[in-house]
């Protein structure tokens, strides 16, 4: 009997576990609108002022509540000090005692005749949390704050639900979004039709690039290396682009937004501003910077944006964009719980307001090949977001292996990799991987090589092939290309491991003889080019 009471009160037990679990999910908004109370109130600002530590009788003294409130603002400040947004001390108190000089002044008693008269009071102070919400800093999220917390943002999401149930059927009609379905009209047509919340807006994205700028100068030097020219395209104001021109004098920045963001902005002698549509025209530059823009919009819109600045680096030498945005990634071991959790929170924003979205790893990449680039580079982790460089495919290509290049070439019998013979491989890789571009990108290889479970790297364009079985031993890279044509499709970019095997590219078929059209021409050649290299294993090529 006793067993089965404890089996009850355990299943009990986590009954109510489960309950408390849900109500914290329900009462989340709790939190928010609580700390909105408190920048509402001033609650930050009045700490911040006091200049130290400060009671809630003087907190309260500094607040606008009316008497009869008074005694709610330390059930307020409670739950504010539980998420951490303020800190609570203790700290005794000296009485006030007359001044014999003077009956109309009162002075601390430093010398007490009693230790009794000691009092024990409570006192908070700023968090470094808490010092983002100050409404005269430059790096405020106040606005930012107040402005994801206004009805006019928190009534779509009562929406979703029926907004998911809507069937669209082609009709262009159908509210793209939970936000137009509330207000008849996109985010940005409010923005520009309600002046407050377009002022919101605006002053919110300037003290987010405020704050982000101070991290890309100090932490992502190497990434403006070698420009001298670069496009803020949807860059506001300036700040982010104030900031790189700055830090960077040799550096012509031009912030490119639309002319009536960007109306009545004066320059510097290495600061521009443009007025445009970036689904119509980027200006040129060496690179292009996308600033929290792409999130903003659907994968077709951001693969036109993508384009657009594609189009503005192909004259350039040496030419990228530069992407700051989230990069969801659920097994990121380098950010904890809470953060993956707000990244998600972020796309469900998206979601709402926009149709657009956070994207993962995958989902870049597939937009990036998409858009015609050949590779990128997860480059910086800058709190929630990540810095992202594209190339344009240039037709250059880099060699590397899982052995050091220069060991390579230092091992007897292989001195012939360095010098003309490596020059050589080069430019036979060259010419491949040219023939296969055109068909890599319209087939969309990536996809079916991700599917066979080869690794594929972050650079794009790269295929690890297993490496071979000793019956193999003694064939060279591709020389077994024309063996296997009859069960092999190839991916383009592939670098045979050792001996050169290919036997993993299989389930092919349809597409096997339209690929070895355009590569078995130039792959006899190329044969006796890589023979020097059968020896070592797991090569790679990478696309530039």
């Amino acid at each position: 009997m006793s067993l089965n009471n404890d089996k009850v009160s355990a299943t009990s037990h986590e009954l109510l576990q489960a309950q408390a679990y849900v109500w914290n999910h329900i009462f989340q908004f709790i939190n928010s609108m609580s700390l909105k109370c408190a920048v509402e109130l001033g609650i930050p600002d009045v700490i911040h002022n006091h200049g130290q530590p400060i009671s809630l009788s003087n907190l309260i003294s500094g607040l606008n509540v009316h008497p009869s409130k008074a005694h709610f603002i330390s059930r307020l400040m409670r739950i504010l000090v539980h998420s951490n947004f303020f800190a609570q001390d203790q700290q005794v108190q000296l009485p006030l005692r007359p001044n014999n000089n003077n009956n109309n002044e009162i002075i601390v008693h430093q010398v007490l005749d009693d230790e009794a008269d000691e009092k024990a009071v409570v006192v908070y102070s700023l968090t470094p949390a808490s010092r983002l919400l100050l409404k005269e800093s430059p790096l405020s999220t106040t606005q930012f704050l107040l402005m994801n917390l206004d009805p006019v943002l928190i009534d779509p999401f009562h929406l979703m639900g029926t907004w998911c149930q809507m069937n669209n059927n082609g009709n262009y009609d159908h509210p793209a979004s939970p936000f137009e379905m509330a207000h008849g009209r996109s985010f940005w047509g409010l923005a520009a039709q309600q002046p407050k919340l377009g002022s919101l807006f605006n002053d919110a994205m300037v003290a987010d690039s405020q704050l982000l700028a101070r991290a890309v100068v100090e932490e992502c030097e190497g990434v403006f290396e070698g420009l001298n020219s670069l496009v803020d395209v949807g860059g506001g104001t300036g700040t982010m682009a104030k900031a790189i021109a700055k830090a960077f004098p040799n550096i012509n920045c031009t912030v490119f937004d639309q002319p009536h963001v960007i109306a009545n902005l004066q320059g510097t002698h290495n600061l521009d501003f443009v007025g445009g549509d970036m689904f119509e025209k980027i200006p040129p530059a060496n690179a292009i910077f996308l600033k929290w823009i792409l999130h903003d919009w659907s994968d077709e819109e951001s693969v036109k944006i993508l384009k657009k600045g594609r189009e503005a680096i192909l004259s350039q030498k040496g030419g990228k964009v530069i992407i700051l945005d989230i990069n969801v990634s659920a097994d990121n071991k380098k950010m904890d719980k809470k953060s993956i959790e707000t990244q998600l929170m972020w796309d469900m924003l998206m979601m709402v307001h926009l149709n657009g979205k956070e994207r993962s790893e995958a989902e870049w990449e597939k937009l990036f090949l998409t858009a015609g680039f050949s590779h990128y580079k997860i480059t910086h982790t800058l709190g929630l977001r990540s810095l992202i460089e594209q190339r344009h495919n240039g037709g250059s290509v880099r060699l590397h292996s899982c052995a050091d290049r220069g060991a390579l070439r230092g091992r007897t019998g292989h001195e012939a990799v360095g010098g003309t013979m490596w020059q050589g491989l080069v430019w036979w890789f060259r010419l491949w991987v040219r023939q296969v571009e055109q068909w890599f990108q319209s087939h969309e290889m990536a996809t079916v090589v991700r599917q066979q479970g080869f690794a594929v790297g972050s650079w794009r364009r790269e295929v690890v092939v297993p490496p071979c079985r000793s019956r193999d031993h003694g064939r060279s890279g591709f020389g077994r290309l024309r063996e296997l044509s009859h069960c092999s499709g190839l991916a383009p970019s592939v670098l045979a491991s050792n001996h050169g095997c290919l036997e993993g590219f299989v389930g092919l078929e349809n597409r096997r003889n339209e690929f070895l059209k355009h590569a078995l021409s130039i792959t006899r050649a190329f044969n006796e080019s890589t023979k020097c290299l059968c020896k070592y294993s797991c090569w790679r090529i990478f696309v530039l």
